[in-house]
């Protein structure tokens, strides 16, 4: 194998790696600037708790934490049930949060539940864009810039002319 195919077969992942995260990152985006636009319902808490996994990987395991819940609205003239709390909740390893968040859910008899008129089994319970996406679009948009400016320095250094990309200048 020569090496542009060996190089091509490692950047060619790497860059579809920081597409992948970088989509990721606008279709959460997407969906929290759509819940923005959701309309509203009453609901109730039908059950919730704070569950504990572990997450294992070859070196280490860790413990995080998560609110899981049941809610109950209304739409359309039509009872629905949802679980999601906001379009990028996940888990993490402070359970503090978590109990804080549950408690805050549990204090309110009935909340306002946010649902898309289109397709109402799709509901949150807090809508909108949070840092969370947009960090994710950070990262997405950092790796893409990395990895496709080794992909393009390699390739102006393999073309043969090592001289141009030591005369480029950024400005």
């Amino acid at each position: 194998m020569t090496s542009d195919i060996i190089a091509a077969l490692i950047l060619v992942p790497l860059n579809l790696g920081a597409l992948y995260v970088l989509g990721y990152g606008l279709r959460d985006l997407y969906r929290g600037w759509q819940s923005t636009r959701y309309e509203r319902a009453p609901g109730k808490l039908i059950q919730s708790e704070v569950k504990e996994t572990v997450q294992k990987n070859r070196k280490s395991s860790r413990t995080v934490h998560q609110v899981e819940l049941k809610y109950e609205y209304m739409a359309g003239g039509r009872p629905y049930e949802g679980t999601v709390i906001a379009p990028s909740y996940c888990p993490t390893q402070d359970r503090q949060d978590h109990e804080d968040l549950l408690e805050w859910l549990k204090s309110t008899p009935q909340f306002t539940v946010f649902y898309d008129p289109v397709v109402p089994e799709r509901s949150v319970l807090i809508p909108g864009v949070d840092r969370g996406m947009l960090s994710q679009i950070a990262i997405g948009v950092l790796l893409l810039s990395i990895t496709l400016g080794i992909a393009i320095g390699y390739f102006l250094i393999a073309a043969g002319d090592p001289g141009l990309v030591h005369d480029l200048v950024v400005h």
